[in-house]
């Protein structure tokens, strides 16, 4: 199944407030505390996406701030200065965009927020980080190897930058549970550690393997969970969620009765009245 921009925008949106509320509260302390006091803080967003993470912790960040947002999808990251200047019409800030930047000025501070288009394994290349603060990321990093994640951390260590993972995947598990979704996660599972021609991706194995990357590289780590707990009553999301597992596991390929049994399962889902989805994640602040 291919799914359009539009869908994954929409999708992105949809997930904005279970991030919200899923995100751990003292691993944020401590990442908000870690910041330098001063006037204006520079941070970098790898993997933005449509600027969610950013517009979240913009909210949090007393100071002025300078943004710049690093996504590989180019329309993603068009799209995520006027989904932001979206935000700040809403909460009735004044904004300012001309061509890759957005200026937005609130009641109590200025925040200017640059897009990049590109790969965050070029981090170096896109933006002085020399004057960099922080580099933030949100579910992000279980998509990469073990390898990427370390040429990542080799950049961002050199300049002694705080570094916030958040919403990285871990597990999942459904309330009632049955032995076709423990059938189900398993295969979607495999599908996060298929062989891919970059390597294969750190998957739900990420927490303990970006820790020990990031330990490596002399960063101090503090980790705590994340967990989104969706109701069968949150169709919306629940018919996201359950399209990418199909649509996921329909990549490995299954076989013919795994293919089956994956049909039937989504229909049941779909149809069921009462049931609740967790899924764990681990948020991770690396600092010197």
């Amino acid at each position: 199944m291919t799914y359009t921009t539009a869908y994954y925008l929409y999708w992105l949106d949809e997930r904005y407030r279970f991030d919200a509320v899923a995100r751990n509260p003292t691993i944020e302390q401590k990442f908000l505390h870690s910041l330098p006091s001063k006037d204006t803080i520079s941070l970098v967003d790898v993997g933005a996406g449509s600027g969610a993470n950013g517009r979240y912790l913009m909210e949090k960040i007393p100071a002025n701030q300078q943004w710049v947002l690093i996504e590989q999808n180019p329309d993603f990251s068009k799209a995520s200065l006027q989904v932001l200047q979206q935000h700040a019409r809403h909460q009735g800030y004044t904004s300012f965009l001309e061509q890759d930047t957005l200026t937005l000025q609130t009641p109590t501070k200025t925040i200017q927020v640059n897009a990049k288009q590109g790969s965050l394994l070029e981090i170096e290349n896109m933006t002085d980080l020399s004057h960099t603060d922080a580099v933030v990321s949100n579910a992000v990093f279980d998509l990469f190897t073990p390898h990427q994640f370390d040429t990542f951390v080799s950049t961002i260590a050199r300049y002694q930058l705080i570094f916030l993972s958040t919403l990285n995947y871990e597990n999942m598990h459904f309330s009632p549970n049955t032995p076709q979704d423990e059938k189900m996660i398993a295969l979607y599972h495999a599908h996060m550690l298929r062989p891919q021609t970059v390597g294969t991706a750190m998957g739900p194995d990420c927490i303990p393997q970006i820790s020990e990357i990031l330990k490596k590289y002399k960063y101090a780590v503090d980790t705590g969970s994340s967990i989104w707990n969706i109701h069968s009553k949150d169709e919306k999301m629940m018919q996201y969620l359950l399209n990418f597992m199909e649509s996921s596991i329909t990549e490995l390929p299954p076989s013919p009765e795994d293919t089956l049994l994956l049909q039937q399962w989504v229909k049941q889902k779909v149809e069921a009245a009462d049931f609740t989805l967790t899924i764990e994640h681990q948020d991770i602040l690396g600092y010197f």
